[in-house]
């Protein structure tokens, strides 16, 4: 049986999920040296992603620095309802790409959600609207999220950076189409969101991921104030590097993925 994992940009109530095991018996001798990371990283301009150049967010250096140190093992922090997560995967840039980007199959115990649609655009496509909502004993939001891929940074940084971002859509979708229609009337959206996911290769099988999002789900929901926890990112960050390993989102299927660059990956 599949344990539940958290993953995903719609920061929805992750920590009300259990905690899983990460990675295993998984080598991380794909990794360089410590050493070796920080010199890459060092050379890399993050500083150009979306979270510091569109919101104004500084690159979080010090979870960064641990991160290298411990392959394997994700760091956070939070402020106010802003949470940082940063960890390094022994794992291919490209799979991790895959999971984040594999809307189809984040309802099959990869996200803590109910319900996960692209209602506009393509799925896997360069620029979408995402509906999806968690609901639990009575209590839930539903949140729709313009998810775009950030082609100019990839191109920009020849890629050294890849960047997929969201920002909350729930006025400008169409609430009487389902399946928001059907869901609208029984839970409330939640505020605003926003937030991006950062990929960077280190090596062919090594990827330092961070994750940025800013969350108010509204209300006096407690519940879901631990949207923002630290604890609910780094679950975010084990559960998609645990999607990217055990679920083969295969690049042939009927909707294929678009790659960090903004073209179709090829079979």
């Amino acid at each position: 049986m599949r344990r539940p994992i958290i993953s995903l940009n719609s920061v929805a109530a992750a920590a009300i999920f259990a905690t899983v095991t990460l990675l295993g018996a998984i080598s991380h001798a794909d990794c360089p040296s410590a050493e070796t990371m920080r010199e890459l990283v060092a050379k890399m301009q993050l500083e150009r992603a979306s979270r510091t150049a569109a919101y104004g967010y500084p690159v979080p250096d010090e979870l960064i620095a641990k991160a290298l140190e411990k392959v394997g093992k994700p760091y956070s922090k939070r402020e106010g309802i802003r949470v940082d997560g940063v960890m390094v995967a022994p794992v291919a840039a490209e799979k991790i790409w895959r999971a984040i980007n594999d809307e189809v199959h984040h309802a099959e115990g990869y996200l803590p959600v109910k319900f996960s649609e692209v209602v506009e655009g393509q799925p896997r496509g360069v620029d979408r609207v995402l509906f999806q909502y968690y609901k639990k004993a009575g209590i839930g939001r539903w949140w729709a999220s313009r998810v775009e891929i950030n082609s100019k940074m990839f191109k920009a940084t020849e890629g050294q950076i890849w960047e997929l971002t969201w920002r909350d859509w729930m006025d400008e979708v169409d609430r009487s189409k389902p399946p928001i229609r059907d869901i609208a009337g029984d839970i409330r959206p939640i505020v605003e969101s926003r937030g991006s996911w950062m990929l960077v290769p280190l090596a062919e099988e090594c990827t330092l991921l961070e994750h940025f999002s800013w969350s108010e789900p509204g209300g006096a929901l407690g519940v879901l104030q631990a949207l923002v926890a630290a604890g609910a990112i780094r679950d975010t960050l084990k559960g998609i590097t645990t999607m990217a390993q055990e679920h083969h989102c295969s690049v042939d299927e009927a909707q294929p993925f678009h790659g960090a660059d903004g073209q179709p990956i090829k079979p």
